[in-house]
């Protein structure tokens, strides 16, 4: 006999809304999905869903966020990447292609949305944080790692909302982008290393 609906522990309530946004996020889009829409799909009333995600930012931040914990939590628990930073960001860039519709929709809202902005800023400090390790392995003492943190953003920007198919593997953009940016290192000013990333915390 199915539960009634108030019967529903939180967590399993909250997940199935999750599931169901993302799936219709990626398939219409930010502007073409609805708090009703999710609500009709899930089962429940509109105002179930606000109640979990009081705005629809919050619920697309949430789901933004989710699809990235899922495919980062399997990356750092794989024993056989044993937590290297070049092939973890390799297989985040891979992970995340199906959903460059989400983080075009994303980057629009920003500026608008502190909710999105917080969900989409946490994927770059991944991924920046990432390739500060990686360069750090063959930078002197004292580089710039703000200015690292910087290009390697605008370098992942690109990657995660391009709208054509990107002819080459994420692997080799990888690996151009680390020589690039240690061959560099050594012509730009010293602006206090790498401890002035502020996202270097990690995730």
């Amino acid at each position: 006999m199915p539960r009634n609906h108030q019967e529903v522990p939180r967590v399993e309530r909250e997940r199935a809304i999750l599931e169901h946004a993302r799936e219709l996020f990626v398939r219409h889009g930010y502007r073409g999905t609805s708090v009703p829409a999710v609500a009709h799909a899930v089962g429940i009333a509109p105002a179930t869903v606000r109640w979990y995600f009081p705005t629809k930012d919050e619920l697309f931040a949430a789901v933004v966020s989710a699809e990235f914990r899922e495919a980062t939590s399997q990356i750092e628990s794989d024993p056989d990447i044993g937590g290297d930073p070049r092939i973890e960001l390799v297989q985040a860039l891979l992970a995340l292609e199906p959903y460059r519709a989400l983080h075009r929709d994303a980057y629009e809202r920003v500026d608008t949305s502190e909710s999105v902005r917080a969900a989409y800023m946490r994927i770059h400090n991944w991924l920046d944080y990432r390739v500060l390790e990686i360069v750090s392995q063959h930078a002197p003492m004292g580089f710039d790692g703000e200015l690292i943190a910087d290009t390697a953003h605008v370098i992942f920007e690109g990657l995660l909302i391009r709208s054509r198919t990107f002819d080459r593997p994420p692997a080799a953009v990888v690996e151009l982008l680390v020589e690039t940016l240690v061959a560099t290192i050594g012509q730009t000013p010293e602006r206090g290393g790498v401890d002035g990333f502020d996202g270097a915390a990690g995730p």
